[in-house]
């Protein structure tokens, strides 16, 4: 067998946006898309990722077999193997149970464990939220972010709350106002007074935030 080349870009993404999608890696120009996800765990929180012995890829030409986790971290570089197993751990930790409010929720340690151990953590969670996550993970994310100690910086979190109340999802919307009713960052409320809200009961609570944080 021929032996395996490290990867020298991210991978791409297959699946349409606003959906959870499988990893594509390439190697010499050949598509390869990580299968089998592990045994008691939805196969949509790993994306196609797999840890087990029935690990193997599918090139587009002759099938390659990888074996474990070992040989896949021999192609991609250390930050590649981080983000997956991070991306992973969130994933996990969101379908093993909702984020409700007012209890804490084991993604918020996953987070703060991200801002620490990646070094473009501010672009990898902007894409993991508004590109390669459904509205219900993209709420539940903004939801736990908020609840962290303001973080990155402020222009990230005006980009983070400015994204989310564009979103469609009306769940995505309440959460970007419940992080700044949380980070109380006065210079937030910018965003929140440009949201023209349609909904009435949505609008009455960015108001009531708006007047909450100027005290």
């Amino acid at each position: 067998m021929a032996p395996l080349i490290a990867l020298e870009r991210e991978p791409k993404f297959e699946g349409s946006a606003g959906t959870l999608r499988r990893p594509v890696f390439e190697l010499e120009g050949t598509s390869t898309a990580l299968e089998d996800p592990l045994p008691g765990i939805d196969p949509r929180a790993l994306r196609g990722l797999n840890t087990t012995a029935d690990f193997h890829m599918y090139p587009e030409e002759e099938p390659s077999p990888i074996e474990t986790w070992e040989a896949v971290e021999d192609q991609v570089t250390s930050l590649e193997f981080l983000r997956a197993m991070l991306e992973l751990e969130i994933y996990s930790a969101l379908d093993a149970s909702p984020v409700e409010d007012g209890q804490c929720h084991g993604t918020e340690d996953i987070l703060r464990r991200v801002l620490v151990d990646l070094t473009d953590a501010p672009i990898w969670l902007q894409s993991l939220i508004f590109e390669r996550s459904t509205p219900s993970t993209a709420a539940s994310l903004i939801k736990c972010l908020g609840r962290l100690e303001p973080p990155v910086s402020l222009a990230w979190r005006a980009n983070i709350i400015r994204n989310a109340l564009a979103h469609s999802d009306i769940e995505v919307r309440d959460t970007a106002v419940q992080a700044v009713e949380n980070w109380k960052d006065k210079e937030l409320l910018v965003a929140l007074k440009k949201h023209d809200e349609k909904e009435g009961w949505l609008r009455d609570y960015i108001n009531r935030v708006i007047r909450d944080v100027m005290e």
